[in-house]
């Protein structure tokens, strides 16, 4: 995995130097908290439909903004830490941490010119995830949790720019792969009952500085 997160950094970085000299680039942190949500795919048993209460998880990490035409390009790389728990009778939790590489194009609004105070954006593209923490996955009747290695998403989001140097924004992650499978069983004779298979979704408010 170390290896991995090597090569994305290294493709990140031959990216951002591989664009031309006469290309703005805007570089920045951002940081935000996001709550996850997770969409079943259930064959004969339904028990654990809905079962998981959100938690909030955060991110943090580094970004680059460069305008190509009318529109910018946004790439991040950023630590993510996801958290959910599961509220019926069986108890547990589930956890996990990622490096997520979102790249969207982003559309700035410049209303009756005052783009200089504040812009509004929508942006959207997609999200590749690299899961980078043994999984904490602590369940009753729950066996063989796993956590995939790889997800991918299609990010929507919206936001504003204050001052050319503060974005705040709020997106939306469809997962497009699924990113969890586990197998319950019968708490009685220990039977597998039920394979189950997620995908990942979730909401995410972030606050970037631009330098």
């Amino acid at each position: 995995m170390k290896t991995t997160i090597s090569v994305i950094v290294a493709a990140f970085a031959m990216m951002i130097f591989a664009l031309p000299a006469s290309a703005k680039i805007n570089f920045g942190v951002r940081g935000g908290l996001l709550m996850d949500n997770l969409k079943y795919d259930f064959t004969n048993f339904s028990g654990y439909k809905n079962a998981f209460n959100d938690k909030l998880g955060w991110q943090v990490g580094v970004m680059v903004e460069v305008p190509v035409l009318f529109l910018d390009i946004d790439a991040a790389v950023m630590y993510t830490h996801h958290k959910m728990e599961l509220t019926n009778d069986d108890g547990g939790y589930l956890k996990h941490s990622m490096i997520s590489i979102p790249i969207n194009l982003k559309y700035k609004l410049n209303i009756l010119g005052v783009g200089k105070i504040i812009k509004p954006m929508v942006f959207t593209g997609p999200e590749f995830g690299f899961r980078i923490s043994d999984e904490k996955f602590s369940f009753k009747n729950i066996t063989n949790g796993q956590f995939k290695s790889f997800n991918t998403a299609w990010n929507f989001g919206f936001g504003v720019e204050l001052f050319k140097h503060l974005q705040i924004t709020a997106a939306y992650s469809l997962g497009l792969n699924k990113s969890l499978s586990y197998l319950i069983k019968d708490p009685d004779t220990n039977e597998i009952k039920q394979s189950v298979e997620g995908t990942n979704r979730h909401w995410t408010v972030s606050a970037a500085v631009i330098f």
